[in-house]
């Protein structure tokens, strides 16, 4: 289990003015991660193979309006990572 804060601020601005919606909010997420290794070894040398997932849901954000100063449709976020990772070590 992982866990997370979000703060997101995102806004919109054409020739200099402010548009109209914007979300500036924060969330907090769980998250889950998966990992798989392996490692070969042959005499002074090793190889290895990493593999990660990890995956957030931050649920909804709130998108706010300056002109109407109400909440409006809701914003959502998640996020997902994927890696590989290689070595090879070799001990003199």
């Amino acid at each position: 289990m992982l866990y997370s804060h979000a703060k997101v601020e995102i806004f919109e601005t054409i020739n200099g003015a402010l548009d109209d919606a914007y979300i500036d909010d924060s969330q907090n997420a769980l998250g889950i991660k998966a990992s798989l290794g392996f490692v070969y070894r042959v005499d002074n040398m090793k190889f290895k193979i990493i593999a990660n997932w990890y995956r957030y849901d931050f649920g909804n954000l709130h998108a706010q309006s300056h002109a109407l100063n109400q909440a409006l449709e809701e914003a959502s976020l998640q996020e997902g990572i994927y890696s590989i990772g290689l070595g090879f070590v070799y001990k003199f």
